[in-house]
C-alpha cells in the first residue's frame, strides 16, 4: 500500500514581455532656402520652396527597449522608413530621422508620419 504524506504546491509565474512604443514629438518641414516650419502629424503645408526635408524626432513610450520604424509619406506617397533603437524613455537624437531633398511641386501638399514597432 502506497501512502502520501507530502503535499505539492506550485507557483507559476509569468512576466508578460516588454515592448517598445512609439510617439511622435516632433515634425518640422525645411524648404530650400533654409526656412523650417514646424508642423503637427497630418498636416498640409505650402511648399514655395522646393525641394523640402522632413525631419521628425520621436520617443519609446513603452516599458522595453527596441527598435521604432518610422515612415514618411507625402502626399500618401511613401519616402522611406528609418529606424531607431530606444531604451524606454528615450528620445531619437535630432537629425537622425530625417528625410531630404524630397521634390515636390510648389503648393499644398500633406506630410504623414507612421510609427511602428
Amino acid at each position: 500500500m502506497v501512502t502520501w504524506d507530502e503535499s505539492w504546491s506550485f507557483t507559476v509565474s509569468y512576466t508578460a514581455p516588454k515592448y517598445p512604443e512609439g510617439s511622435i514629438v516632433s515634425v518640422s518641414i525645411a524648404e530650400a532656402d533654409g526656412k523650417t516650419t514646424p508642423a503637427y502629424n497630418g498636416a498640409r503645408v505650402t511648399v514655395t520652396k522646393p525641394p523640402i526635408s522632413v525631419a521628425v524626432t520621436v520617443k519609446n513610450t513603452g516599458d522595453g527597449a527596441g527598435t521604432l520604424y518610422v515612415e514618411c509619406l507625402v502626399d500618401g506617397v511613401s519616402k522611406g522608413t528609418k529606424s531607431v533603437t530606444l531604451n524606454p524613455g528615450q528620445q531619437s537624437l535630432a537629425g537622425s530621422l530625417v528625410w531630404r531633398d524630397i521634390s515636390l511641386t510648389e503648393g499644398t501638399h500633406s506630410i504623414t508620419v507612421r510609427v511602428r514597432h
